[in-house]
C-alpha cells in the first residue's frame, strides 16, 4: 500500500517527537515535521575535520545544523552530487587555463614590443644621477621625521613597537589589578584554558574575515576537548579600529594610535555581560589572546572555574 506523503502523526526524528502533520521522506519512507524533513547526509567528525575547504565549511555547518534528519538512504547521493560539482569546476577550470593560454600566445609580441617601447621612451627622457650627499641627507631626514611620529604616537598613549604580547600582558595585569579592588581573589594562567583561547581567536578571525562581523558561539567541534577539563567557561572579546598619525615627505611615515591593554578591560568594565565575567567570583583561571588584522586588533579573554 502507497504511503500518504503527508499525516497528522509523531515526527520521527529521535530529539523531535512532537505530534504535529508529518510528510513522507522519499529516500527513507519515514515520516517527519517540516523541520526536520529535509534529508542530510550522515557524517561523522573524522570526515568533516579531514575535508579541505570550502568543502569543510558546508560539512560544518550540516554537522553543527539543528534542520533536517540524519539519512543513510541520502547520504550516497550527497557524495555523488559533490563529486559532480568538484567535476564540473575542474572541467571549468581547465577551460579557463586554455582560453588563458591562447590568448598569451596571440597577445605575446604585441605585449613584448609595447613593453620594449615604453622602457626605451623611458630611457631617453630620464636621466639618473646619483649623489651620495643626497642620499645621506635623505637618511637623516628621514630618521628625523620618523623621531617626530614616535614622538606624537606616545602622546597619543601608543608605542610604536607595541606587540600584541605586551597588550596581553596589559590585559591580564589590569583584569587582577579590577579584581582586587572589589576584594576577590587573583586569576591565574591555565595551560590548557590557553590553548583553547588559540583555537578560538583563529574562529573569530576567520570567522570576521568572511562575513566583516564577529561571532560568539563558543562551543565549536575543536574547541569541546579542552571544554571537557575546564568546568564553568565565560569570553570576553574586544574590536578595536587603530586610526594613524602620518607625516608625509616622499613616501607616508604612519604611526598606529589604537587602545591599550587597559583601555579594553575599561570598555570591558562598561559593559554589563562583559563586566559580570571579570568580576565573577566562580572563575579561578584566565587566558588573553590578541591579534591584529588589518587596521584591527581583536582582544579576547577566556575564564574558567578549572584547570586540568
Amino acid at each position: 500500500m502507497k504511503k500518504p506523503k503527508s499525516k497528522i502523526g509523531e515526527c520521527e526524528y529521535h530529539l523531535c517527537r512532537k505530534r504535529t502533520k508529518v510528510f513522507l521522506c522519499k529516500y527513507c519512507g519515514r515520516y517527519f515535521c517540516k523541520d526536520h524533513i529535509k534529508p542530510q547526509p550522515v557524517l561523522n567528525f573524522q570526515q568533516v575535520s579531514t575535508s579541505k575547504e570550502p568543502l569543510r565549511s558546508k560539512l560544518e555547518e550540516i554537522w553543527r545544523s539543528e534542520k533536517g534528519h540524519p539519512d543513510y538512504a541520502y547520504t550516497p547521493i550527497f557524495w555523488k552530487k559533490i563529486e559532480e560539482e568538484e567535476k564540473i569546476k575542474t572541467e571549468r577550470m581547465w577551460e579557463a587555463l586554455d582560453t588563458l593560454k591562447e590568448l598569451k600566445e596571440v597577445e605575446e609580441s604585441k605585449i613584448h614590443k609595447f613593453i620594449e617601447s615604453i622602457v626605451n621612451k623611458t630611457k631617453r627622457k630620464i636621466k639618473i644621477r646619483i649623489n651620495l650627499k643626497n642620499i645621506l641627507f635623505g637618511l637623516i631626514f628621514c630618521l628625523g621625521i620618523f623621531s617626530v611620529v614616535y614622538t606624537l604616537g606616545r602622546q597619543h598613549g601608543y608605542d610604536f613597537f607595541n606587540l600584541p604580547e605586551k597588550y596581553v600582558q596589559q590585559i591580564y595585569t589590569k583584569t587582577n589589578e579590577v579584581r582586587s579592588t572589589y576584594g576577590l581573589h587573583q586569576l591565574e594562567k591555565c595551560e590548557t584554558l590557553d590553548k583553547l583561547a588559540k583555537v578560538r581567536m583563529g574562529h573569530i578571525l576567520n570567522y570576521y574575515k568572511t562575513n566583516h562581523q564577529l561571532e560568539h558561539y563558543l562551543f565549536e567541534m575543536d574547541t569541546k576537548p579542552y571544554l571537557l577539563s575546564l568546568g564553568k567557561i565565560g569570553e570576553n572579546i574586544f574590536l578595536v579600529k587603530e586610526g594613524y598619525i602620518c607625516v608625509f615627505f616622499i613616501i607616508p611615515l604612519c604611526v598606529p594610535i589604537g587602545s591599550t591593554g587597559e583601555e579594553m578591560v575599561n570598555g570591558w568594565m562598561n559593559s554589563p555581560g562583559h563586566r559580570s565575567n571579570i568580576l565573577s567570583s566562580d572563575y579561578r583561571f584566565i587566558s588573553v589572546e590578541v591579534k591584529r588584522y588589518e587596521d584591527k586588533v581583536f582582544a579576547l579573554q577566556l575564564f574558567s572555574s578549572s584547570c586540568n
